[in-house]
């Protein structure tokens, strides 16, 4: 999966409100008389955004149940977040993944499963990974339970962006 670069707000046809998210949105938002633009203050559109980041959520654990949400799968989801400050309309996007992918078994870890960030840790090696089972990883950050190791797909050389996203928005 690819981001899309060019992603408007739809309803039924695109209007003027870029979304910055790296797929299309679709819904029955209200928009102005000439069907331009999306009024961001309007109730039922502030409604309807968060709803749709809601669906988002549910979309990521049916690409997961599906074995579909794949590191390139994570590079179309709004990771960017000064793309997504409190002023703009799709804000709640960007809070909503971030906080599902903090707490809930999204993100492609390195046995072929999922993990939620707060269980997750980053290996630079191959070598690190194979050296630390996720007890062991458990025990050196003295953490109850059991810590896995992201994606090896994940690395500052292929995928920087999501890299930087787990880092920063995720303390990973």
């Amino acid at each position: 999966a690819a981001p899309v670069f060019d992603s408007p707000l739809i309803v039924y046809f695109p209007t003027v409100v870029q979304t910055n998210l790296g797929f299309l949105v679709q819904g029955p938002y209200r928009t102005t008389p000439n069907r331009e633009s999306v009024p961001e203050n309007d109730e039922w559109n502030k409604h309807l955004v968060s709803e749709t980041a809601m669906l988002l959520v549910d979309a990521l654990h049916e690409l997961c149940d599906l074995g579909f949400l794949t590191v390139d799968t994570l590079r179309s989801l709004p990771l960017v977040g000064n793309r997504f400050t409190e002023r703009t309309m799709v804000a709640p996007f960007f809070t909503t993944v971030q906080e599902a992918l903090r707490t809930q078994p999204l993100l492609p870890d390195f046995r072929g499963g999922y993990v939620a960030a707060q269980n997750a840790k980053l290996a630079r090696t191959q070598q690190i990974r194979d050296l630390f089972s996720p007890a062991q990883l458990a025990n050196l950050f003295q953490r109850d339970g059991e810590l896995e190791w992201l994606s090896e797909h994940i690395t500052q050389d292929r995928t920087p962006e999501i890299r930087d996203y787990l880092r920063r928005q995720l303390d990973i």
